[in-house]
Order: C-alpha cells, then sequence, then structure tokens
C-alpha cells in the first residue's frame, strides 16, 4: 500500500481549506453551503498553529469550523433524530397493520392483550438502530469506524476507517491489522503501540459509527420487512425497530432462522414477566426473525395483579396462568375462582380453589376466561361506634368487653357537646339482621365501670353517641324568638316525626291584631320616581314562630308514624344530632314490623327539649323516654301530662287516653314510674298561661322610646302609657305598626304578584308575536313593574286608628305580639303626589285645596294614567276614594296631612294587563309605609 506522507497531508489541507474559503465566499452572498464531514475533518487535523496560519492567509474566521471540530479534540455532539416514534396500540382492531380490518375481537372488552404496548413503536427508518452503547466484547470488522484522540506532546484527533481488508491507516504509524480483535484487545493494543513508537503521546480509543447488517423482520410484525441494523443489534431491538409486534402476531414463539436453520426461539414472556433475556441473541447479517401467528389465549379478570389475555405456550396449568397474571390481589378470593369453557354443548363453568393442589394443575385450553372474585367485605368479629366521639369507627370484639373499654374517658374519648345522659346499643338478635336498643346513661357507664349501664357488648353491637343542639346554637339564630310561641306543645329545637295529632294540649295562639283595616289585603306601594323613592329595608328578618305555631296554623296532624318534620338549623349543623343518627335506626325498626312483633318506637311531644320519636329501648320507662328526650324544659307541668296508648280490641285498632301526674311518676322513691309499650305517646303539658319573655319596640314621638317586655294579652294603649305616651310634636295619624308575620304574608303576595305578571307579560309577548293589531305600549313598561316587585322588600303594616285607641276605645286597640314595631313620625304639613303625573313632588298642605289642585300642582296627568282610579293614601295606611266614597266608612273625604295622592295607570296601556294595577298600588303602599318609617 501507498505510504502517505506529513507534506503530502498539508499540501491536501491547503487544497481543501482554499476550497473551504471560496465556497464560504459563495455561501455569504448567493446561497447556504455545509463543508463536508471529510473537508472539515482534514483540516482538524493539522497542527494548530498551521490552521491558524492557513485561516489568515485566506482570511477565513477559524471558529467557523471550530463548532464542527477543532485539533484539541473538542467536538459537538450532533442532535440525534428519533428513527422509531411512539406508537398507540388500538385493541380495537384485530390488526394493527390495516384500517380496513373490520372484525373487532376486543370491542367492548376490558381486557387487552398483554405485552404488546411494550414493544410497539413507529419506525421512520430502515435503518434505525445507530447510537447504542458498545461493549468490551463487540469485535471490530470491517466498516467500522474509529475515533482516535492523541494527547500530550501533541494533540490530535483522527476518524479511521476499517477497510475490507481489516486495516486502518494510521498517521505516523502506518497500517495496522485491527478486524477480529474485540473492542477491549484493540484498545490495549494500540495503547501499547503508540507508547513505543510516538514518545510522550497517550491515545483514547473509541467507536464512531458501526458497521451495518442486514436483518429481515417477518411474519406477523407491525411492519415487516428488510433492516440495516448495527451489529450490536438483538432481536428484542430488530422488534422494536419493526415497530413492535401486531396484535395478532404470537409473543410466546418468534422463530431467529440463520442460513436457513432455525437457531433460536424466543419467548417474550420469559422477558416481561421474569426478566429473562437468555434467548435475546445478538443478530448477524442475513438473519430472519419470524414472528408465527398467536397461539391459544385464555382471558384472567377480576382481582389479580394485572388483569389481559395471555398467550398460552403448552400445556399450561391454572396455577401457571394466575402466575402469569402478577397473582391475585389481596382481595381477592382465592378459593373461589370461576372459569368459563366454551365446548360444543355450550358453556360449561369450572370453580377452582388455588389453594388445592389437583385445582392448580388443572389444564387451560384455547377461549378459556378465567375470573378471580372478590372476597366478602363483611366485617365478622366488631363493635362499631358511631356518632360524637374522637375516634369512631370499629374497634375488636372479645369477649366480655364492655362501654367502659371502649370509651374510657369523658374528656379524652368523647367530643365537646356530647350529651351524657343518653347513649344507645343497637344489637342484632338474629341472622335476618333484625335489631333491639338498649339505653344507657353514657357518664355512668364511663364513670361507674361495671355498673348498669356499663353495658356487656356483643359481636356486631353499634353505639350511638349523640351530641346537644345547644352545643352548636351560637352559631345559629334559629332559637332567636321562639319566645313567640303561646302553645303548650314544645318549641322543639328539633325532630323527626310526630305519629298523632294530640288536640286539646295546645294554647291560644298570640293575638293576629286587628282585623278591620286590612281590607286593602296588605296592599304596599313604592313610588317610582320623585323624593320618594323606595329603598331597602333594612329591619331585621323575621325571627318568626316556632314550628309548633306553623303546624297549628296548618290545622291538625293526621295519626302518621313515618311523617317526619324538618330540623331546625342548629341540629343541620351537627352530624351527632338525634336526627341524624336516629333516623336509620327508627326506619330499621319500622321495616322490621309484622303481625307478631309490632313496631319499636314511641314518641314524645311537649315541654321537652328534644320532642319526636325514639327507638323502644328494652325495658324502657317514662324517665327513660323523658332522659333521651333531653329532660323537661322550665315551661312543663309536672302536675298533668297524658298518655296515648294503641291497642287492639276484638281485632279493631283503638287509641286510649290515660292522664297522670308527671311529677310523681319521675320520682324514684314514690315509684309512679312505668313501662312503656310499642306506638305510645306521651305528651308534656305546658304551665298554664306561659309565656317566653316576648318584647315590642317602639319609635319615634313618644317620650320614652325603646323596647318594652311584654306579657300575654297586653294592648298598643297599655305600652304607650309605660312610654309615657307621646311627645307634643307626634302625629298620631301617621302611625306605623309593623308586624313580622304580616311581612311574612306581604313577601308572599309580592311573590305570587310578580310570577302573576310575569305569566301576563308572556301571554302578551305571545300575542303581539301571532296579531297584526297595533298596541299602545310594549311588554317592557310591564317589565318595569316586575323588576320593582323583586325589588320590594314587605313592611308588614297594620293599619290602626292610635288616635281613637289613646282615646280609650277598646275596639280599636290592639293586642301585641313579640317582635311588633310601633313607629309614631312627626307632624309633617305636607301632600304627596306620585304615579302618572308629568312630576311627582310633594307640596305644603293646604286644607282649602283638593285633589285635583294638587294634580294641577304636579303638571296634570299622563296620557297613560287612569283618571277614574285615583286614590288617596291617608297616612295611617288607609285608602280614600276621592270620586266613591260609598266604599268606605267615613265622616268626610277631605285630605289630611300625609296623605298620598296616587295616580294609577291605566290598564288598557298595558295591553289589560290586569294584575298590574294591583301590583303598582301595592307597589306604591309599601312605598308610603316604608317612607313614614324611613323619616
Amino acid at each position: 500500500m501507498k505510504r502517505i506522507t506529513i507534506r503530502q497531508i498539508i499540501r491536501y489541507a491547503k487544497i481543501s481549506m482554499l476550497g473551504l474559503c471560496s465556497l464560504t465566499a459563495i455561501s455569504n452572498t448567493t446561497w447556504a453551503f455545509t463543508p463536508s464531514a471529510q473537508q472539515i475533518s482534514e483540516f482538524q487535523k493539522l497542527p494548530e498553529s498551521q490552521q491558524k496560519a492557513l485561516a489568515q492567509q485566506y482570511g477565513v474566521d477559524l471558529s467557523q469550523f471550530q463548532a464542527t471540530g477543532s485539533s484539541d479534540g473538542q467536538q459537538q455532539k450532533q442532535p440525534v433524530v428519533p428513527t422509531i416514534g411512539q406508537r398507540q396500540v388500538d385493541y380495537q382492531k384485530n390488526s394493527q397493520r390495516s384500517d380496513t380490518q373490520k372484525a373487532s375481537p376486543y370491542q367492548d372488552k376490558k381486557l387487552k392483550p398483554f405485552g404488546y404496548d411494550v414493544f410497539a413503536g413507529q419506525p421512520t427508518s430502515s435503518t434505525p438502530l445507530n447510537d447504542i452503547p458498545v461493549p468490551d466484547d463487540y469485535m471490530i470488522g470491517p466498516g467500522d469506524e474509529l475515533k482516535i484522540q492523541l494527547y500530550g506532546k501533541e494533540n490530535q484527533q483522527f476518524s479511521l476507517d476499517v477497510s475490507r481488508s481489516g486495516e486502518v491507516d494510521f498517521p505516523n504509524l502506518g497500517p495496522i491489522s485491527v478486524a477480529g480483535q474485540t473492542f477491549s484487545e484493540l484498545k490495549k493494543s494500540l495503547k501499547e503501540r503508540v507508547a513505543k513508537q510516538m514518545i510522550g503521546v497517550d491515545i483514547a480509543v473509541s467507536l464512531g459509527s458501526l458497521r451495518t447488517i442486514p436483518v429481515f423482520v417477518l411474519g406477523d410484525a407491525y411492519q415487516p420487512g428488510a433492516y440495516n441494523v448495527n451489529a450490536l443489534t438483538t432481536v428484542s431491538q430488530a422488534l422494536i425497530a419493526a415497530g413492535g409486534i401486531d396484535t395478532v402476531g404470537s409473543l410466546r414463539n418468534i422463530e431467529i432462522k440463520r442460513h436457513g436453520k432455525l437457531v433460536e426461539h424466543l419467548d417474550l414472556y420469559q422477558m416481561l414477566l421474569k426478566g429473562n433475556s437468555k434467548g435475546d441473541i445478538r443478530l448477524r447479517a442475513g438473519d430472519v426473525v419470524f414472528i408465527p401467528a398467536k397461539g391459544p389465549t385464555v382471558a384472567i379478570s377480576g382481582q389479580v395483579q394485572r388483569p389481559a389475555i395471555y398467550e398460552l405456550k403448552g400445556k399450561e396449568t391454572f396455577a401457571q396462568a394466575i402466575a402469569n397474571a402478577g397473582g391475585i390481589k389481596a382481595k381477592g378470593a382465592k378459593n373461589d375462582i370461576a372459569l368459563k369453557r366454551q365446548t360444543n354443548s355450550g358453556i360449561k363453568v369450572y370453580t377452582l380453589n388455588l389453594t388445592n393442589k389437583s385445582d392448580r394443575s388443572f389444564r387451560i385450553e384455547n377461549g378459556d376466561q378465567l375470573k378471580v372474585k372478590k372476597q366478602s367485605s363483611q366485617l365478622t368479629s366488631y363493635i362499631k361506634l358511631k356518632g360524637a366521639v374522637v375516634r369512631p369507627g370499629v374497634y375488636q370484639y372479645h369477649k366480655g368487653i364492655r362501654v367502659s373499654d371502649l370509651l374510657t374517658s369523658i374528656n379524652s374519648s368523647l367530643t365537646q357537646g356530647t350529651d351524657l345522659d343518653y347513649a344507645l346499643l343497637v344489637r342484632k338478635i338474629n341472622l335476618q339482621g333484625d335489631i333491639e336498643t338498649y339505653q344507657f346513661n353514657l357518664k355512668d357507664a364511663i364513670l361507674n365501670k361495671g355498673s348498669k349501664d356499663d353495658l356487656k357488648l356483643s359481636n356486631k353491637d353499634e353505639i350511638l353517641v349523640f351530641s346537644e343542639a345547644r352545643a352548636s346554637s351560637n352559631q345559629s339564630d334559629d332559637n332567636s324568638d321562639l319566645s313567640n310561641s303561646d302553645n303548650n306543645q314544645a318549641t322543639g329545637n328539633q325532630k323527626h316525626s310526630a305519629y298523632s295529632g294530640q288536640q286539646g294540649q295546645q294554647g291560644q295562639q298570640g293575638q293576629q291584631g286587628q282585623q278591620g283595616q286590612q281590607g286593602q289585603q296588605g296592599q304596599q306601594g313604592q313610588y317610582q320616581q320623585g323624593q320618594y323613592q323606595a329603598q331597602a329595608n333594612s329591619q331585621a328578618q323575621s325571627s318568626g314562630q316556632d314550628r309548633l305555631q306553623q303546624l297549628q296554623d296548618n290545622g291538625i296532624k293526621k295519626l302518621s308514624l313515618t311523617s317526619l318534620e324538618q330540623k331546625t338549623t342548629s341540629e343541620q349543623i351537627s352530624d351527632y344530632s338525634r336526627n341524624a343518627l336516629l333516623d336509620p335506626i327508627i326506619e330499621e325498626l319500622r321495616l322490621q314490623a309484622n303481625i307478631n312483633q309490632p313496631v319499636q318506637i314511641i314518641e314524645i311531644s311537649g315541654a321537652v327539649r328534644y320532642p319526636g320519636v325514639y327507638p323502644l329501648s328494652v325495658g324502657e320507662r317514662l324517665s327513660d323516654l323523658v332522659r333521651a328526650a333531653g329532660g323537661l324544659e322550665e315551661s312543663a307541668d309536672l302536675n298533668t301530662a297524658e298518655m296515648s296508648r294503641v291497642t287492639i280490641v276484638n281485632g279493631r285498632q283503638q287509641i286510649t287516653h290515660k292522664r297522670f301526674d308527671l311529677g310523681t311518676s319521675l320520682n324514684s322513691k314514690v315509684g309512679g314510674d312505668f313501662e312503656l309499650q310499642s306506638k305510645d305517646r306521651v305528651n308534656i303539658f305546658t304551665k298554664p298561661e306561659w309565656r317566653e319573655e316576648s318584647s315590642v319596640t317602639l319609635k319615634g314621638e313618644v317620650k320614652f322610646p325603646g323596647t318594652y317586655t311584654i306579657q300575654q294579652g297586653e294592648t298598643l294603649d297599655d305600652v304607650i302609657k309605660r312610654a309615657g305616651g307621646l311627645t307634643r310634636f307626634a302625629y298620631p295619624q301617621g302611625a306605623v305598626l309593623s308586624r313580622e308575620s304580616l311581612k311574612e304574608q306581604e313577601a308572599s303576595q309580592i311573590e305570587m304578584m310578580k310570577k302573576q305578571m310575569e305569566q301576563e307579560i308572556a301571554q302578551l309577548t305571545l300575542r303581539r308575536q301571532t296579531s297584526v293589531a297595533q298596541y299602545p305600549s310594549s311588554p317592557s313598561e310591564a317589565m318595569k313593574v316586575v323588576d320593582e316587585l323583586q325589588n320590594a322588600k314587605p313592611v308588614g303594616r297594620l293599619v290602626i286608628n292610635l288616635p281613637a285607641i289613646l282615646k280609650g276605645n277598646e275596639q280599636d286597640d290592639v293586642m301585641l305580639q313579640g317582635g311588633d314595631l310601633l313607629y309614631v313620625p312627626v307632624k309633617q304639613k305636607v301632600i304627596s303626589v306620585v304615579g302618572q303625573v308629568q312630576f311627582p313632588a310633594s307640596f305644603v298642605f293646604d286644607p282649602r285645596e283638593s285633589v285635583s289642585d294638587y294634580l294641577n300642582k304636579a303638571g296634570g296627568t299622563k296620557a297613560q294614567a287612569d283618571d277614574d282610579r285615583i286614590y288617596v293614601i291617608r297616612a295611617n295606611g288607609s285608602v280614600m276614594l276621592p270620586n266613591n266614597s260609598y266604599w268606605f266608612s267615613r265622616k268626610n273625604d277631605e285630605l289630611q296631612p300625609g296623605d298620598t295622592i296616587v295616580v294609577p295607570i291605566n290598564s288598557n296601556y298595558l295591553d289589560k294587563l290586569s294584575i298590574a294595577s294591583t301590583a303598582t298600588q301595592m307597589l306604591y303602599q309599601i312605598g308610603v309605609a316604608y317612607k313614614a318609617i324611613s323619616d
């Protein structure tokens, strides 16, 4: 072989440099040019001093080529372009290679074939594998590239290709034979030779691009064909290069053929499931990787680690199939595994036990379906603790365990606000799951271990611990004004049900006030313009009457054990109230009742803290029921109570009532306590004429305004006298009495008016869309009234004749209710004009002027005004019609200070919306009342 001298290399480098300079200059003006790798490589082989001299001679920036390579051995790593993209395996297709395939064997199934997604890829090149680390045992051969770097006395870098003769031309050393050596042997031999022939120079050897070999991946590969891969490629890497295995191909019987002979079988399950790569041999040029069709399969589902469809190999057993699926989960039932097998006569079902030796060797056949079922989630031995405890949940049961063993301390075991007087034990009494209950004193059970309240527990017992409603009462306004109830029913903080409407116990309700002046049915007004524009009512919301008051308003309830009353706000806050914990127990007791076992529930109502339905515990007595209901209230009458009992006489149901002395019955020393029976109802009466403290508020021109406590039957005249009467500036004709119950009525009236208006407007819009007739106004005019109704706040005004009351007229006097508000305004000599006038305004009162005079002052009425229905709202809230005075009982129809003249809109202008006139009158009325209070 001809030897190349150093002078020839330098000469060739100069020629390459000249070409590079020319091409670089051209690239700056015409097109971009990238020097070839060979040109750059020859230039970089020169010493650094010669590189700089040549660059200076030809005016080339040396940094242009340093990015690609430099003489000191630094190289920029070229970006690696992936040759195998990602590919998703679509298990709904029979084959991944054909979009026209219609068969979908896995459609509508949750299970997928196992292992195919591991090798799935999308090849983008026929030479995909080119960047694989080289092991020390790699055999060097023709086509490999050696990367040589010299350092020490000389710093040079070479890229040498192994020729077909197996040699490399090493500068300064000549041809060196390298073929047939391993990579480690090559490094060792070159290191020794350089050390002998080039003193002061050391060498580093690495491999660049490796030689490629042609292999074939055939059969059911995703993209079968010929591939050029490097000499390090194994079977699994060749499969990845071909995009993986199609879902119709086999993972367990891959064949590797060399020169037409079978040299190896590869079972990918060994790699995927056991990490065994023994069969994953390194390929040689011309090798064929053949993927046959998939063999028999078994579907394994349920409680296994890897539910999937697995391919079978040979005669696999039931135990081997479960092992392929990763084994059974902790919740799986090893002794109850279902196997379905298709036979000529149909599907046959087998039940296999993995712990049974004979079942473990059961042979699996093609198409079998295995399903591992869940174990039972039922608790078998436990005690359940529920409610207002620090650590609720299930606890271990052992013989002799008591309540005090679970709840060891009041402070550490119970939450704040726990009811210490009442707790319940629920016990299952048969296999059907029927229950019975035992009531006990929680405090005694914890403090007095071994006492009768410290009950011995049985397996599957459940302990319910309740919270007191008062523990959360500070977070609720629910009980703020319960004092308005005047009846003997309990003002209960809670209740879940009442099964019998007892009659006669309820006392008289608070007086609703005088009725004569309410003929206008709570009409209220709100000014649309002018200085009487309505404002939001900032008064407190109605505290209302208690729930029993509402029940009485709705009439006596029918006999019903299953009817449940609404919970109060304070009880909704607590998850451990009697409602939340007892309702499921009561429902279960109701469902298990039959002809031989009456429903085991009882009820207590009246003056107790928590009236309602309770479970009838074993041996429960009257005192136990009172304790379960939270004890007696302050208003309870100890002299008289009543019990109603349901009995069956001659096959007919009868209810008997029994009166008894409550105090004697609850006195343990006297022994009057008695045992209760199914469906007993105990009614605790309220003391006669008992009334919680109620108050009313006086504002305005009274001598001593403020809040006054009242008793039942006290009237408005009585309270005004207690307040010292009115001041000399007071205007009693304009007094406003606001009542909470009337606010509620007016609010419902406003809501009803709004809905009726919206309905009529919708009908009006429909008529206009289907008619060619002309209309004087649009629906938007009527919608303004709806918007005003939406913003209107009820005042709850009760029309009174205060001057007559102050004169001692008992017929006009009003009996007060808790929450009433009386406002006495200052006398103002003003007449207001509102509604459909040109300029709504207020004018100084002149007794010589009439309604028409004030209308003229306001510019007269508008075109849409209804002149025939003009009316006057008096300062006391009553209505006067100037032209139809026979409607009202009055002596004269002259205007008075504080009156408001209202000009309503003509209903024809609003397309005869009948409800519009009533709605506007209500708005005007509420506006007048609110204006009086706000002034």
